[in-house]
């Protein structure tokens, strides 16, 4: 696992390589977004193997982000945030997108949901809003899809009404998702994870998950077999699904940290 500046920790596999019976120690990036809080930041490692393997650290840089603006709370064209998310993608650099001040307290309804592919990664962030600001499917569409490969952190968000006929009402994460001090609240799935649905890399820190249901299982969340799930400072209550746990349906490991989960009528997890 790694933790940057003190945040949840992040799971990640280093797969030695096998030559005609040699096995050699490949490099493997990772990428990760912090919050720098002065003009150092501490880089946490642990290596959890059982054969005594050794693990070099080696070509680390830190980079500032590049800010995006968001301008208005239209569904597409020039200041949405549609649009922003498109510009910070045929980047190489890391960017923010932030939101400007007459946005707080708005609401962004989607008419159609937002596909996400940065591997340079990109974090949207409100946290200068005093009300925040609300991303809504309508009741009519899922709000994010994160693609393989993509990097994307999600900071004092709400989102709700997302739907999908499938699985993850809210979002659908394919790449290495992250949220913090965010809300999803009122999203729906016809199948498993009515508010997410993860399938390789999640991290939650300070979020409440609350009055989301699914047609199967997980009412808050779906996390599939092979992926990494951390939840951090996290509420999980008042979710519903029509299967046995209305919670966290997990078919993985789970990091869980001083959370609150509770308020089910069936099972919280499985």
């Amino acid at each position: 696992t790694i933790r940057l500046n003190g945040g949840a920790p992040v799971n990640f596999t280093v797969t030695p390589v096998n030559t005609n019976g040699v096995f050699t120690n490949p490099y493997f990036t990772i990428n990760a977004i912090f919050t720098a809080t002065g003009p150092t930041a501490l880089m946490e490692i642990t290596n959890s193997t059982t054969n005594n393997s050794a693990l070099l650290v080696d070509n680390f840089t830190i980079a500032a982000a590049t800010a995006i603006p968001v301008s208005n709370a239209d569904n597409d064209g020039p200041g949405s945030l549609r649009q922003a998310l498109i510009a910070a993608a045929t980047t190489p650099a890391f960017n923010v997108l932030t939101f400007a001040p007459a946005l707080s307290g708005q609401t962004i309804t989607l008419l159609s949901e937002i596909t996400v592919f940065d591997p340079s990664g990109a974090v949207i962030d409100a946290s200068a809003l005093a009300a925040g600001i609300t991303i809504s499917g309508g009741g009519n569409t899922r709000i994010f899809t994160v693609g393989s490969n993509t990097l994307i952190s999600l900071r004092k968000l709400t989102l709700t009404g997302g739907n999908s006929p499938g699985e993850g009402g809210a979002i659908l994460n394919q790449g290495r998702l992250s949220l913090a001090g965010c809300t999803l609240t009122g999203n729906s799935a016809s199948d498993s994870g009515g508010a997410i649905k993860n399938e390789a890399q999640l991290q939650l820190t300070q979020c409440t998950l609350t009055g989301n249901q699914s047609g199967g299982d997980g009412g808050a969340i779906l996390n599939t077999f092979g992926t990494s799930l951390a939840l951090t400072h996290c509420t999980i209550s008042g979710n519903s699904a029509a299967g046995p746990c209305q919670g966290v349906y997990s078919d993985a490991t789970m990091i869980i940290a001083n959370c609150i989960i509770a308020g089910h009528s069936s099972g919280t997890f499985d």
